[in-house]
């Protein structure tokens, strides 16, 4: 039989030659692109107009930034809008409650009617012993569960603001039914002083064993509780409005402390101003 085998078969190819696909040698892209470039004044009337917009528009554009130049007192006023936006209606009435408060070592309170009057929510300032303890529940909870971000923390710290801020709730069914529900502080609730806790004691053949301990009720706990017992029966709707009327509240309460270090809004007005 012969052989069939042919060297030829296994030659690589030829390199590229791209005259060999009609492009002449001596003349390159550019050169082709530039003699195909004309100036708008050689073009017909009806492409004159189609093309002179885009022309004009760069011009406009550089006309407009030219005229417009960053004026610093408008940014500055930008920012004086947004401050006066985030201060709240102060009134006199606010102001003589909040200075007495200040006098007498007492919670600020203030009241917010929402819708008419089927529901009355009344919030108060704290003190520095029930944020230390809003701050060890926090911090408990992250010892036990942790915190997705830093933004789960900041509003479960919020969560557990609000509900001990509450003083007072106030609803009003249909038939004109009033319910009052008053709130002591956290940790003046209960006057428990320890609970019992199940706890899981590992044995030394490796085996765990439950045991119920008795141990201290910390002023965390007191924290968590009262924000269970507020808030747990709840529906999501009123829970909302709970937390935004708070909102408003801490703005207000942040508002009246800036203008007492600001000024002394409790002084007699002068003659002279008048």
């Amino acid at each position: 039989m012969a052989d069939t085998f042919d060297p030829n078969d296994f030659k690589s190819n030829p390199p590229f030659d791209p005259t060999k696909f009609g492009a002449p040698p001596d003349m390159s892209n550019p050169a082709k692109f530039n003699e195909q470039v004309v100036n708008i004044e050689d073009l017909p009337e009806d492409k004159q107009a189609e093309y002179s917009q885009f022309l004009n528009s760069e011009n406009t554009e550089e006309e407009k930034t030219e005229k417009t130049p960053v004026d610093e007192e408008d940014i500055k006023n930008v920012f004086n809008l947004l401050q006066e936006a985030d201060k709240a209606e102060l009134t006199d009435e606010m102001r003589e409650a909040f200075i007495r408060s200040l006098m007498s070592n007492r919670p600020y309170t203030q009241t917010y009617s929402i819708h008419g009057d089927d529901l009355a929510i009344t919030f108060r300032t704290l003190t520095v012993k029930e944020y230390d303890a809003i701050a060890d529940s926090v911090g408990k909870l992250s010892e036990e569960t942790g915190f997705i971000n830093a933004n789960h923390l900041k509003f479960i710290n919020f969560r557990y603001t609000v509900s001990s801020s509450i003083a007072k709730i106030e609803t009003k069914d249909e038939d004109g039914g009033i319910q009052i529900f008053n709130y002591k502080s956290p940790l003046e609730e209960d006057d428990a002083t320890h609970k019992e806790e199940i706890m899981e004691i590992r044995q030394l053949d490796g085996t765990t064993k439950e045991k119920t301990v008795t141990v201290p009720i910390t002023n965390a706990d007191r924290v968590i509780q009262a924000h269970e017992d507020r808030f747990d029966s709840i529906n999501s709707t009123l829970y909302n409005v709970l937390l935004n009327t708070y909102s408003t509240f801490d703005r207000e309460v942040n508002s009246l402390a800036a203008e007492l270090y600001s000024k002394n809004f409790t002084a007699p007005i002068e003659t002279s101003l008048l």
